[in-house]
């Protein structure tokens, strides 16, 4: 499956549907197991998506989760719990252990510090930083900045002059306190 980059294990399907431009047609035969009755797993041969690269895998798992209504309830869903149970109930696995399988996964690799990622949001509760700080919580208010528009220079997790600056302009055109400090307040508006 890995030299098929086939990481997400997407069936071809009778249809053959490209749900985006990810998939090139390319497929694999293999043995898996099915439960269709919730407690009985049953052997079966069928045909998986097979990618260039696992970049094309994970495009085409998201086209795919994106197109198909079965699945809607897990689009812009912040919660794991109901993003992996909206999948599972869409038909995209049969597994009776799926839901837990995949939150063992997310729990135990604490996958939801990069929610922030995709949410623009942390419960994360950071440091208040300043100018002189150093370390994660710096780079994080960089990256925020950037994404915001703001410049800061370079991404390196210094809290320098360019910072600064940019964090005053936030703090200025965000109705906030102008003191170059980023606590609870300026953390609110970043995220």
């Amino acid at each position: 499956m890995m030299n098929a980059n086939a990481i997400l294990g997407v069936k071809v399907g009778k249809s053959k549907v490209h749900f985006g431009s990810a998939w090139k047609d390319k497929a694999y035969s293999t043995k898996t197991k099915e439960c269709y009755d919730g407690k009985t797993y049953v052997n079966i041969t069928d045909m998986f998506r097979a990618y260039d690269s696992i970049d094309d895998a994970i495009e085409d798992y998201y086209d795919m989760l994106a197109a198909c209504s079965r699945y809607r309830d897990c689009i812009n869903q912040t919660d794991p719990l109901k993003c992996i149970t909206a999948i599972k109930n869409g038909g995209y696995a049969t597994s009776p252990t799926y839901i837990t399988t995949i939150m063992d996964i997310i729990n135990k690799n604490n996958l939801t510090q990069y929610d922030s990622v995709v949410t623009g949001s942390s419960n994360t509760v950071r440091a208040t930083i300043k100018y002189g700080s150093r370390g994660s919580d710096v780079t994080y208010l960089q990256q925020r900045l950037t994404a915001k528009g703001y410049s800061v220079g370079t991404i390196d997790g210094i809290f320098g002059i360019k910072t600064l600056e940019a964090v005053k302009a936030f703090q200025a055109e965000n109705g906030l306190t102008v003191d170059g400090i980023v606590g609870p307040k300026t953390w609110a508006k970043l995220n």
